[in-house]
């Protein structure tokens, strides 16, 4: 009675762990198309051709791929191939920000420094480029050594602006350079 209780018990983790392996396989192989068709819509979009970057990075978006989220706003900001829609840019960046993408975080920081959804909020902006900064994204280290060159949104502080400065040469960032 024990060996068959013991035998179901096994029957019934070996099942389990062949399930596990079979959905990581998929996770994997969808995964592996994901990536495919991403490499695919940047030899579109670099070849000009930005009809097909757009249908390949609408899918991948609609699926919830972050990075596809990110590369569409960025065609719609800048009206590449189309006529330029910054309502649906920002809701694109919004989505990848809200993911924590680090060029979102900062593309949504640049919007609310720049007052784009009205007032400026440099509060804001400064919260999302430290996010993206904390990722060690080398321009949110730009955005928050301006901020603090500058005294916008923050005291005036050169040592503070130097360390951000240098963490983005550091992560070779070429306008930090300059």
């Amino acid at each position: 009675m024990i060996g068959f209780i013991f035998f179901r018990i096994y029957a019934a983790f070996i099942k389990k762990a062949l399930l596990l392996a079979v959905t990581l396989s998929l996770i994997t192989i969808s995964l592996q198309a994901a990536e495919a068709d991403l490499d695919a819509a940047l030899q579109a979009y670099e070849a000009g051709d930005f009809e097909t970057a757009l249908d390949i990075y609408t899918g991948l978006a609609n699926q919830g791929d972050v990075e596809a989220q990110v590369r569409l706003a960025s065609m719609y900001d800048n009206g590449e191939g189309f006529e330029e829609n910054v309502v649906e840019a920002n809701r694109l960046f919004a989505l990848a920000a809200e993911a924590g993408n680090p060029e979102a975080l900062v593309a949504m920081g640049d919007r609310f420094f720049a007052g784009i959804y009205g007032v400026p909020d440099t509060d804001e902006a400064f919260r999302l480029y430290q996010e993206a900064a904390e990722q060690d994204y080398a321009q949110a280290h730009v955005k928050l050594g301006n901020m603090y060159f500058n005294g916008q949104g923050v005291d005036t502080d050169i040592d503070e602006a130097v360390e951000y400065y240098t963490t983005a040469v550091e992560l070779n960032d070429a306008q930090a350079q300059v």
